[in-house]
């Protein structure tokens, strides 16, 4: 039995304009950690990744820092116990593999770019947009951040604000939305992509290879619905 062992308090990241990170002595003990992971691991701040080498570079030593993580054994009277401690991934969430094999594959394919290539793209902003209940949010909101996207989410509004802190910390707009979980947010997100089409979006074909992402465009926005 595998079991994850998820915390879910966090803080933004501040990147310089260099190598190095700005880590205010008032930032939490996440804030102090990541910052030591991502210093460890040479991650760059997204405006300078300015090829397509620098930002699969990036892509490449984020997901060497996650899921290697340790595994806990514990005994007790039904048998044994193993415990994946994803906490130990860069977020300390579960989900940031998942977010950067997605955003990697999009920016491959050519359907996402992050803001500082907007001028090779016509002046095209690229927003990704996804739903959560909590700590998808914070690997989503981590991996925008790393790879220098924009990010909105979809998120009820029963969620706690201790959990919905984090997610804008890393620079994402968040979207309450009526109570009811999951399910609720999921349908706001259907009116939402309904609202697209109505206001002219156009879908934008892509070599899927099993992706689910839904990707619309008009004009100078192109947005993605990330699934």
């Amino acid at each position: 039995v595998i079991t994850p062992i998820v915390l879910y308090n966090h803080d933004m990241i501040r990147f310089t304009e260099g190598p190095k990170y700005l880590v205010d002595p008032q930032s939490s003990a996440f804030d102090q950690r990541l910052s030591f992971r991502l210093q460890q691991a040479a991650i760059r701040a997204p405006s300078l990744l300015s090829t397509h080498e620098d930002r699969q570079q990036q892509y490449d030593k984020l997901i060497g820092m996650t899921g290697n993580t340790p595994i806990t054994r514990h005994e007790n009277r039904n048998g044994t116990i193993l415990m994946k401690r994803l906490s130990q991934n860069p977020s300390e969430c579960h989900y940031d593999l998942v977010y950067l094999k997605t955003l990697q594959f999009l920016e491959e394919q050519g359907v996402i770019w992050p803001t500082n290539k907007n001028e090779e793209h016509n002046g095209q902003n690229v927003e990704l947009v996804e739903l959560t209940s909590g700590s998808a949010g914070i690997s989503f909101g981590f991996v925008t951040n790393m790879m220098g996207f924009e990010g909105t989410l979809f998120v009820p509004e029963e969620i706690p604000d201790a959990r919905v802190d984090p997610m804008k910390s890393f620079g994402l707009n968040i979207i309450r939305t009526p109570p009811g979980y999951v399910k609720a947010a999921s349908e706001q997100l259907g009116i939402y992509i309904q609202q697209l089409k109505a206001d002219g979006y156009t879908p934008v074909k892509f070599d899927r290879r099993g992706n689910r992402t839904l990707v619309y465009e008009k004009g100078d926005l192109r947005v993605c619905i990330v699934n």
